[in-house]
């Protein structure tokens, strides 16, 4: 995080949301003087650059952090799975002929199996890694967020219509971009 500190374990933290029910943690780094509030939409950092996001619950400590991740996994999942039943039981009646909804499995859905055990974990899930919350969004980066929204739908349309041209057994759930 090229010299950012990481937060402390008793530092409150702020559950932020994305498309899809997908949430992560977030921090924001001491000293800027910034608050965030649930509904605020926000600037974050992401995997790969940064990322817009709502937030959903605001200075919670670090194990309600960790609950609330788990819980919207699983959200992000079962939203996942719905969509994939419903896009198939469109497809048949249209005779479209991808992948059945009920044949899903392990890493089939956007990457993501189906939860192991009682919760869906990530690699030492017991270790929280929260990401910063760089500033509140501005307005143009919100306007922006139309923009990529339809640049996605036009992504998984053709990723749709090139899965049909070559007779891949796979089904495209969502795309998504980042901003």
């Amino acid at each position: 995080m090229y010299g950012m500190t990481q937060p402390r374990h008793n530092q409150l933290l702020h559950i932020v949301l994305f498309k899809c029910s997908r949430a992560d943690v977030f921090y924001i780094q001491e000293g800027t003087g910034l608050t965030v509030r649930p509904g605020d939409l926000v600037i974050v950092e992401a995997d790969r650059g940064t990322d817009l996001g709502t937030v959903a619950e605001a200075d919670v400590d670090w194990q309600r952090a960790k609950e609330r991740k788990e819980h919207y996994a699983e959200e992000h999942y079962r939203w996942l799975v719905m969509y994939s039943q419903n896009a198939a039981t469109a497809q048949e009646g249209t005779g479209a002929g991808l992948m059945a909804a009920n044949s899903l499995q392990g890493s089939a859905i956007g990457g993501m199996g189906p939860p192991s055990g009682h919760h869906m974990q990530e690699p030492n899930s017991g270790e929280l890694k929260p990401k910063m919350i760089k500033r509140l969004a501005q307005s143009h980066e919100i306007h922006a967020l139309r923009d990529k929204e339809g640049n996605e739908a036009k992504a998984k349309r053709m990723c749709m219509q090139k899965v049909k041209e070559h007779g891949l057994n796979m089904e495209i759930l969502d795309a998504e971009f980042q901003m």
